[in-house]
């Protein structure tokens, strides 16, 4: 597991800042929600970590390693980061089987195929979802295929772990199990994980810190009990009804 850190971040799409300058550190093995409205640039800034968005000015730093750095121009490719990530849209390559789509970090990486099984049936019995490799994501229910998303960002055992609004595509009655099944991986294994989310519930439940978002800025960063009972904007005290 590895500590991220944001220095002075920003991102501007021509004359629109999104992120104005911004810095953050989450700590190693930490899982800390990004909470916040649609539009509140939460999403753009797990994709800048991720190494899918480039930051206009800044530092990212992932452990020990500067993954990108404006002054210098040092761009790390996020292949080479070491993360993994899961998507709203869950990102499934269609074509291939559950059981390729887990495998297919691996491959990138150029796992010796001997290993690549055993790894693949271990990550499948993690989420449940054991002797469904053969099947196509087409034929997978919602939640399935959310699954294997969560198995495929595991499998290669990344220092980090980003969600991007995970469960937005889900009912509520498959929202909850998939919240319960993240608890679960956050006990089972020792990462940093970096949650995106608009559902305060969500939040209060899985996180150690949560960083409040607004219009690009940090309005808070703390503990539950801390945003709750020491709200330090009207925006936080809003956000939590307090």
């Amino acid at each position: 597991m590895s500590s991220v850190t944001l220095d002075s971040i920003s991102k501007i799409y021509g004359e629109q800042t999104i992120i104005p300058p911004l810095s953050l550190e989450i700590k190693p093995g930490e899982f800390l929600s990004l909470l916040g409205p649609s539009g509140c640039g939460k999403t753009t800034l797990i994709r800048m970590i991720a190494g899918l968005e480039l930051p206009t000015q800044g530092k990212v730093i992932i452990g020990d390693q500067t993954v990108f750095d404006s002054t210098s121009q040092h761009f790390v490719p996020p292949e080479k980061r070491n993360l993994g990530m899961v998507f709203q849209s869950y990102a499934l390559w269609p074509h291939l089987n559950v059981f390729e789509n887990i495998a297919f970090p691996l491959r990138c990486r150029k796992v010796p195929q001997s290993d690549i099984e055993g790894k693949v049936e271990s990550a499948l019995e993690e989420v449940q979802l054991h002797g469904l490799g053969k099947r196509k994501p087409n034929e997978l229910s919602g939640g399935q295929q959310q699954r294997v998303a969560l198995a495929r960002a595991l499998v290669a055992r990344p220092k980090v772990l980003l969600l991007d609004e995970p469960l937005s595509n889900l009912d509520t009655n498959l929202r909850e199990e998939m919240c319960e099944q993240i608890g679960k991986l956050k006990a089972q294994f020792p990462m940093t994980m970096i949650y995106v989310t608009h559902d305060q519930n969500e939040a209060v439940r899985l996180s150690d810190r949560i960083a409040i978002l607004n219009k690009g800025k940090i309005e808070q960063l703390g503990t539950v009990q801390e945003l709750r009972n020491s709200p330090k904007t009207e925006f936080v005290r809003g956000f939590f009804r307090v």
